[in-house]
């Protein structure tokens, strides 16, 4: 027959069982060593003491390391992340340089007089007019743009044409003005 094991044989087990692992950890984790070790120390101490070894110099962080390699990378060639992508340009306020020499538009490639007036627009917002370069490629101008090589300003369109004003230094070295109009072409 099969007895009923009891409550108090139930935690019996229990416990003992709880005490086998924890002396089978202890016994793994070198438990029972260290204390070992510690009674005897005072004796390794002396030992140690007395043979004499030589004291290394401690190496300090900031220094570098010998065996130790630096990461060194030339960015030299590398775009700028944080250049802007429109550039700022500052234009002299003196007269004597020209706004030809940084402007490179095709518009300001030729002279005044080797546009063609195609057409004028008059009224709405603005007047505009419509000029071909030699080469053919049209331009839109309104008033106060500029044209040509001198950088002509356009004054005024009308429906005869457009009256551009060029500002340039002469040989003396004064400025100059000079009106130059675009005539629309009569029809034939």
């Amino acid at each position: 027959m099969i007895r009923k094991t009891s409550n108090k044989n139930k935690n019996r087990i229990f416990i003992f069982s709880i005490l086998a692992i924890s002396l089978c950890c202890a016994q793994g984790c070198d438990f029972l060593k260290s204390q070992e070790s510690s009674e005897s120390a005072p004796d390794t101490v002396t030992q140690a003491n007395s043979v004499d070894a030589p004291v290394m110099e401690q190496i300090s962080s900031s220094s570098a390391i010998p065996g130790q390699q630096q990461n060194n990378f030339d960015f030299s060639s590398k775009k700028d992340p944080f250049k802007p992508y429109i550039a700022a340009v500052n234009i002299p306020t003196g007269a004597s340089k020209r706004i030809s020499d940084i402007s490179n538009l095709p518009i300001h490639s030729y002279e005044i007089s080797q546009f063609r007036l195609l057409g004028v627009v008059l009224g709405g917002n603005g007047d505009r007019a419509m000029v071909a370069d030699p080469q053919g490629r049209g331009y839109v101008l309104r008033t106060g743009m500029t044209i040509g090589k001198n950088n002509g300003r356009v004054t005024s369109i009308t429906s005869g044409g457009v009256d551009v004003v060029e500002q340039y230094r002469d040989d003396s070295g004064k400025i100059r003005k000079e009106r130059i109009s675009i005539k629309l072409p009569r029809k034939q």
